[in-house]
């Protein structure tokens, strides 16, 4: 955040990235609240998804390509998304497809800045150590979840999201 403010520049940075991990952590942190696992376990994608819309709000500000019209949409999605996956509607059958899609946006968010940084064969305006800390919390929190929940797909997305975190430090 300080390096966007700062330069004032958004190279290299994926809002697509941005987007598709907020939808990771709405369902991660919703799924852990449907399986009744303690916040301390589920309560983390919530803070992430915080920082994220601090981020997001940054480059909305920054990158004047971004319409009103593409904010607006984004905004009442995951709001009311959000108020759907926590409002305790949701069938139990669709937790299955929900947890499944989470991996794919573990993906989304993950691959596209992968491969911006690959082509450009640099960050950008990303820091280093932003990637370092987020692969130190994944770590910790890989091993909390596998600690603390049984549900075989509540741990696979904490390893997917590990896996990318590690593949974007390395």
């Amino acid at each position: 955040m300080i390096k966007i403010h700062t330069s004032q520049s958004v190279a290299g940075i994926s809002i697509m990235a941005y987007y598709a991990e907020n939808v990771s952590c709405l369902h991660t942190a919703s799924h852990g609240a449907h399986l009744g696992l303690d916040f301390l376990i589920y309560g983390e994608p919530m803070l992430i998804m915080i920082q994220n819309l601090a981020i997001i709000e940054l480059i909305w500000k920054v990158d004047e390509l971004i319409s009103i019209k593409e904010k607006a949409l984004y905004t009442v999605f995951i709001g009311l998304y959000g108020w759907f996956l926590f409002s305790g509607i949701v069938p139990a059958f669709a937790w299955k497809l929900i947890t499944a899609t989470t991996i794919f946006f573990i993906g989304l968010s993950r691959v596209p800045q992968i491969w911006g940084n690959y082509q450009q064969q640099s960050t950008g305006q990303l820091a280093f150590a932003t990637f370092f800390v987020n692969f130190l919390r994944s770590s910790v929190r890989l091993i909390s979840v596998f600690a603390e929940s049984s549900d075989p797909t509540f741990r696979l997305t904490y390893a997917i999201a590990f896996a990318s975190n590690v593949t974007l430090v390395v």
